[in-house]
């Protein structure tokens, strides 16, 4: 159990927004817990290990809520998994490197059993969600069927650079018929919270479709996906 001070901090940071929400009652659920340990507030997960931690009281409020948003976010994009596709997809990074130190260059590749579109996205250190690729930089999304797509590379107009705090990422890619119905920012990458990790959940299942008989079911051999971990050390 969080103090009750750094609780009425977190509540005040969340406002009215219904992304997350603080349950206070003994009986209630939570994917997360906030504990006070001595002069810090520690975020813990259903398996009892901690997050991350915070100084105790309302200074961390901030920080802390980002953090809170940033784990339903991964918990969101975690969850978008189809265990009955139909076609493979793969995702790695160049050299099958685990991760990357503070300022170097990343390059990511995938590849598809079937040809589409692919949107990937990025939960990065910093708890937010972005979309990086396709961007303003480079629209076209098609990758073909057994073909590798690499991104970013010299022709394509960008980078992407490991940015602080260290710490550990993930990178999920979509493969879709049809492109992803989302935001787009002209001077660069679309980025956000758990907000965005919604909105990208609910383009995947308009993109899948719905099973014949069940408008609330979504297809499962329309779309595939494939997600990796990755780690950045100062």
């Amino acid at each position: 159990r969080s103090d009750t001070e750094t609780a009425n901090a977190v509540r005040r940071e969340m406002g009215q927004g219904a992304e997350i929400a603080l349950v206070t009652e003994e009986t209630g659920y939570a994917d997360l817990f906030l504990r006070r340990r001595g002069t810090e507030t520690h975020i813990y997960g259903l398996d009892g290990f901690s997050r991350k931690s915070f100084p105790a009281g309302p200074t961390s409020s901030t920080a802390l809520v980002a953090a809170l948003k940033g784990e339903a976010a991964a918990r969101r994009l975690g969850e978008m998994d189809n265990l009955g596709q139909t076609f493979g997809v793969k995702l790695w990074l160049d050299g099958n490197k685990p991760g990357f130190g503070l300022g170097e260059l990343i390059r990511i590749n995938a590849s598809s059993e079937r040809a589409g579109y692919l949107t990937v996205v990025d939960l990065g250190t910093d708890d937010k969600v972005t979309v990086l690729f396709p961007n303003s930089y480079h629209k076209d999304n098609r990758i073909s069927a057994n073909a590798q797509l690499t991104f970013p590379t010299a022709d394509m107009g960008f980078d992407i650079e490991a940015q602080p705090p260290a710490g550990r990422g993930m990178v999920r890619a979509f493969v879709t018929l049809d492109p992803l119905d989302l935001p787009t920012d002209p001077d660069g990458f679309v980025t956000g919270d758990v907000l965005l990790a919604d909105r990208i959940a609910a383009a995947v299942r308009k993109a899948a479709g719905a099973a014949d008989g069940s408008p609330d079911a979504i297809r499962l051999d329309t779309w595939g996906t494939a997600s990796l971990v990755y780690d950045i050390s100062r």
